[in-house]
């Protein structure tokens, strides 16, 4: 079973979240997953969270079994056509729409936690203290400022320059890369914020290609 972006866009208009005017681009973070008895819909709209469960089988007994992972915080919102019930005949199916009240979160936890785990707390703290980070199209500069999943968040990052460093491999198997240092080269990042090249940026898996293959072993040095 499918569902389509605009399709999520009528049954919002439906529920009288959306009006004629409203775009389809208005449904930020919209994420479909489909089954084949029913669709779940999670987005953002107007500030707002919602999520809908459609299908020929959603009711109210059914929902904690199509929906997992529903949180606590997930509000039913009564059939906008009779309130007296909670699922809304939709072409020739039925809907729930679900209202899912914001949790708010320090600024650093969520861009660790949500955005980009592969970046480190301290170190999101050193971009949002340096003016990297913009919600809602304002610059934060305090890492502990609360937002949640209605927010707008915006990165500016500088970009790293590019730098051809020679690093000679002395030795390389599947577990272990032996390479000779140069002097100068930094081992590891200084405290704070930094573009200088270093052995554990170079080595990274993604940078390291040897043979036609990425490197993932750990490294020492010579």
């Amino acid at each position: 079973m499918k569902i389509l972006p605009r399709t999520v866009l009528k049954i919002a208009r439906l529920y009288k979240l959306a009006d004629d005017n409203t775009p389809v681009k208005a449904l930020r973070r919209l994420e479909i997953q489909t089954d084949k008895s029913h669709v779940f819909a999670d987005f953002i709209l107007n500030k707002q969270h919602f999520a809908l469960l459609y299908g020929s089988i959603v009711d109210e007994e059914s929902i904690d079994e199509l929906w997992t992972e529903k949180p606590n915080n997930a509000e039913i919102l009564p059939n906008p056509l009779d309130p007296e019930f909670i699922e809304t005949p939709f072409q020739g199916k039925y809907v729930i729409m679900f209202r899912i009240s914001p949790t708010k979160v320090r600024l650093d936890i969520y861009l660790s936690t949500k955005f980009d785990t592969t970046i480190s707390r301290s170190l999101w703290q050193k971009y949002i203290k340096a003016g990297y980070v913009s919600v809602n199209n304002k610059v934060v500069t305090t890492p502990k400022f609360e937002v949640d999943e209605t927010d707008e968040i915006a990165l500016n990052l500088p970009e790293k320059e590019q730098t051809d460093v020679d690093l000679p491999i002395l030795y390389e198997d599947d577990d272990v890369i032996v390479v000779n240092k140069p002097s100068g080269l930094l081992t590891h990042a200084k405290g704070g914020l930094s573009d200088e090249p270093t052995v554990a940026e170079i080595i990274r898996p993604e940078n390291l290609i040897r043979n036609g293959h990425r490197s993932t072993g750990n490294c020492s040095q010579a």
